[in-house]
């Protein structure tokens, strides 16, 4: 046989689950087939439960019933004990009167049957009258009870067992002076009681027990503290059967209450459920530490179940052959299905790429669209900006020219056209750098990503607007907590983030009374976070639920495209960022921009953006 370690083992432990991970058809079948076998086998589970809480109740029921016994018997046995007594108080001044005494003890035995054996004996041993056919006059001295009564200041009773007098039968001895009112002895009382007839008449012992269809037969055993049986309701074998290595009187022993036990039955090796409870002796009459057993075959307690069970089995058996028929028939249908699904599946991945790559492309296209729109909203301050400068180099070159119309005698005169001229390039130079800028900001930025120092972004962008803040007279601040803090990005549209922002809350700042704008960024773990707040009008909840939803705009017609933020929205994503707004009616509105540094995108390849409001 080979072990689970053996390469072949292994080899085939690989070639199945290969199998089961390729094979969706056999996991289907798998899991079909497991899932159904645990169900059979909780459902079985379930009755194997049931199962033993049966045996518990019969067991408890049955334990219930010899504690019954139990203490029924000790009261039968007072009471015999108490016959005796009162016998001897009705024989005193009457041992000379045998018919009298012989009709009395008749009268005994018709009324209290479990009598096996009745006398009057005088002081020497002698049998005055007797319940038996013969034995008047025969002298008892020399039997054991009789040496025990004579011992003894009162009444004795003697262990259950085979006496000559008890005709084969175990039987419980009795005995009894017969005293004068002067405590003098004039005779004895003997008496033997049936434990077989206590049986049938005193005990009540019952013959069944409530089973979960029917009832369910039950037999007794009385045995002695030596394991001796005493009644037997079934062989009637008493005193030639010993159980002393019973689990039940084992238990009994070390217990001493009532309980229950599951064992074999001594005569053909049946299982059966125990009750068992010991006697405690009652008044006068001693505990002879007899043991009550009361038994049930295990088979019949259970087998509703048992049945059930082998049913439920049998059924789930036949369950899953049925399903596993059905899931191979469902199988080569499937597998059909998946041969045409295969043939146009590579098609499908050529489509799907093609058009991812258009998304791509379009996505692109409508972030240079929205680049184009800033530069015509910021055609008029660029415009202006422009204008000053070339205004300067235009009275400059003027001047300049009557200058040299006038000859440049002397070198008074050449140095100040020097300064102009340095002027002129200055101002040449101003213009030429918000060209660059214009240029710069309005060139496809492309996919391509990098380190990018934030600051150097944020004041690009500032510059871009420095002029439409100017005329708007928009006081801007800018506070960089590192002005060299890098983040992993595209440069250009992340200075088109910071552009929309801005040109946002230069509109917000329209008809304000306190026109400020500023930008904070700072470091916040693996995060650089940049702040844009302004003191505009704020928006109320409605608005600021829907200010990323793209073509949504709260400008006038024609002033605004609902594009700006959508696009923010749309590059913060693909810089794994998030973004975030808060506002109020009044309180102006705050953007918060979290981009994430190269370290954080390394940790966590797939990060997105969270917008949040």
């Amino acid at each position: 046989m080979a072990s689970f370690t053996d390469p072949v083992s292994i080899q085939r432990a690989t070639s199945l689950n290969t199998q089961l991970r390729h094979n969706p058809y056999s996991r289907l079948i798998a899991l079909v087939t497991v899932g159904v076998t645990l169900s059979v086998l909780m459902v079985i589970i379930v009755l194997v439960i049931l199962q033993q809480t049966l045996v518990r109740h019969s067991g408890e029921t049955m334990a219930l019933q010899a504690a019954h016994t139990a203490s029924r018997l000790d009261r039968v046995l007072y009471e015999r004990a108490g016959d005796g007594q009162m016998m001897a108080q009705a024989f005193v001044d009457r041992l000379n009167d045998p018919k009298y005494l012989s009709a009395y003890l008749a009268w005994m035995v018709h009324a209290y049957p479990v009598y096996q054996w009745l006398a009057v004996l005088d002081s020497q041993g002698t049998i005055i009258a007797t319940t038996a056919s013969e034995g008047v006059g025969q002298n008892r001295s020399r039997a054991e009870w009789f040496s025990g009564v004579v011992k003894a200041a009162n009444g004795v009773v003697f262990d259950a067992k085979l006496y000559p007098e008890s005709n084969g039968h175990v039987a419980v001895g009795f005995a009894v002076p017969i005293r004068d009112s002067e405590r003098h002895i004039q005779g004895y009382i003997a008496s033997f009681v049936s434990l077989a007839m206590l049986e049938q008449t005193y005990l009540g012992m019952s013959s069944y027990v409530q089973g979960l269809e029917d009832n369910i037969p039950t037999e007794y055993v009385v045995v002695n503290r030596d394991g001796v049986t005493l009644i037997d309701s079934v062989l009637h074998q008493e005193g030639h059967v010993n159980l002393t290595g019973l689990p039940s009187l084992q238990a009994l022993q070390d217990r001493g209450r009532p309980g229950f036990v599951k064992e074999r039955r001594v005569r053909d090796g049946t299982d059966v459920v125990t009750g068992y409870a010991p006697t405690r002796g009652y008044g006068d009459v001693p505990d002879f530490g007899w043991g009550i057993l009361v038994r049930a075959e295990h088979a019949r307690i259970v087998g509703p179940i048992s049945r059930l069970t082998r049913l439920v089995a049998l059924g789930g058996l036949a369950a899953i052959a049925v399903l596993l028929g059905l899931l191979f028939t469902m199988m080569v249908r499937l597998r059909n299905e998946m041969d045409k699904v295969r043939q146009s599946h590579d098609d499908v991945e050529v489509q799907v790429a093609e058009r991812t790559q258009q998304v791509v492309e379009k996505q692109q296209q409508l972030i240079q669209t929205a680049k184009l729109a800033s530069l015509g909203q910021l055609s008029a301050g660029v415009a202006h900006e422009l204008n000053n400068p070339l205004n300067n180099i235009k009275l400059l070159v003027l001047n300049a020219l009557d200058q040299v119309d006038g000859g440049l005698n002397g070198r008074e005169l050449q140095q100040p056209l020097h300064e102009k001229l340095e002027i002129v390039a200055a101002q040449v130079e101003r213009a030429s750098s918000i060209v660059k800028n214009l240029r710069t900001f309005a060139r496809d930025s492309g996919m391509k990503k990098g380190p990018v120092v934030l600051g150097e972004t944020i004041s690009s962008a500032a510059a871009l607007l420095a002029e439409t803040f100017r005329m708007g007279k928009i006081e801007l601040s800018v506070d960089l907590a590192d002005s060299k803090a890098e983040v992993w990005g595209n440069k250009l549209q992340l200075e088109q983030v910071v552009v929309n922002l801005l040109m946002n809350a230069s509109d917000a700042l329209k008809g304000a009374v306190v026109k400020r704008v500023s930008i904070t960024a700072k470091t916040d773990g693996a995060w650089e976070v940049v702040t844009v707040r302004d003191t505009g009008h704020g928006m109320a909840m409605g608005i600021l639920s829907h200010i990323f939803d793209p073509f949504y705009t709260t400008k006038e017609v024609g002033l605004g495209t609902g594009l700006g933020l959508s696009i923010v929205y749309g590059i913060m994503k693909d810089h794994g960022g998030l973004i975030s707004a808060q506002s109020q009616p009044g309180e102006g509105a705050s953007f918060e921009l979290r981009l994430p540094t190269k370290e954080l995108l390394n940790s966590v390849p797939h990060l997105e953006v969270a917008a949040s409001i």
